[in-house]
């Protein structure tokens, strides 16, 4: 599918070219899934009773699946929600695992995921150490730092903070936190600031959840991502950190569920693929 290209965008250099992992960024995004593509166009708001609580996290424990798993909306408290669903036949809960830690190790890495929309990300230097080390478990690659991103995410570019943390304190039943139920989940507060904004900017907030379960009979898994557009999660609870009278647009929620079906549908088509590989390996390539 053919998207819009920005000023952000690189083309790979002529070195780049020769890289292995070079079909990736050059081959055409990936379709959208039809089913979440198909509610996303009809440009209606979900009805905001139907959400899950942003208290109620470990809803996305239960089997089977919420009353709507795809879908957005603005909130009559100023917030915002939306929820999507991607199926990933031939994944598996260790490639949605490795992807997150393995994708922030450099720009290349993450230019790969959503070529037209993703430009630059950053982690701290001593973070690189504890993904290359062996005896720390996959689970925990993912936890506990911060992915400064340079991004479109439905609304021009801005520079975006997504700050990971665990299941634990995002309020996870852990006892609970098992297959079959799910397989893993990245929890991130967000911090989502104009490009080039003055330090001392107030950003747009955000708490993320993106969760995995296996699919039955061998087809995989699904990616159930959630999201409430206002919010931050501190000390296990959710606050509500807008500011009187202030409200998430419609249009910032809506462009933002937009962003998720293409980054998603597009790491679908090709995550079975890229990690075997690499052998689920984490070094810069």
């Amino acid at each position: 599918m053919k998207y819009e290209y920005n000023q952000l965008y690189k083309p790979l250099t002529a070195e780049e070219k020769k890289h292995p992992l070079a079909k990736y960024y050059e081959r055409e995004m990936a379709e959208r899934n039809p089913e979440a593509d198909a509610i996303w166009r009809t440009g209606e708001q979900m009805d905001y009773r139907d959400i899950m609580p942003i208290e109620d996290v470990n809803a996305l424990l239960e089997p089977g699946y919420q009353k709507v798993e795809i879908g957005c909306c603005t909130l009559p408290n100023g917030a915002a929600y939306m929820c999507n669903r991607t199926p990933v036949p031939g994944g598996t809960v260790d490639m949605f695992s490795w992807w997150y830690p393995w994708k922030a190790m450099s720009d290349f890495h993450y230019r790969l995921w959503c070529p037209p929309y993703h430009y630059t990300i950053n982690i701290h230097d001593d973070v690189y150490p504890r993904l290359a080390d062996p005896t720390v478990p996959l689970e925990q690659k993912s936890r506990f730092y911060t992915h400064d991103v340079t991004e479109d995410i439905g609304g021009g570019n801005e520079r975006v903070l997504l700050h990971y943390t665990s299941p634990y304190h995002f309020g996870f039943d852990l006892d609970r936190f098992k297959l079959p139920y799910i397989g893993n989940a990245m929890c991130m507060n967000i911090d989502v600031y104009p490009l080039g904004a003055p330090v001392g900017s107030k950003p747009k907030r955000a708490v993320m959840i993106h969760t995995c379960r296996e699919l039955p009979e061998g087809g995989g898994i699904e990616l159930r991502s959630r999201c409430w557009m206002g919010y931050h999660i501190v000390d296990k609870r959710p606050k509500l950190m807008l500011d009187p009278g202030e409200s998430v647009p419609w249009e910032t929620i809506h462009g933002f569920h937009e962003h998720v079906i293409i980054e998603y549908s597009n790491l679908a088509s090709f995550l079975p693929e890229i990690y075997k590989e690499l052998n689920g390996e984490f070094a810069i390539v």
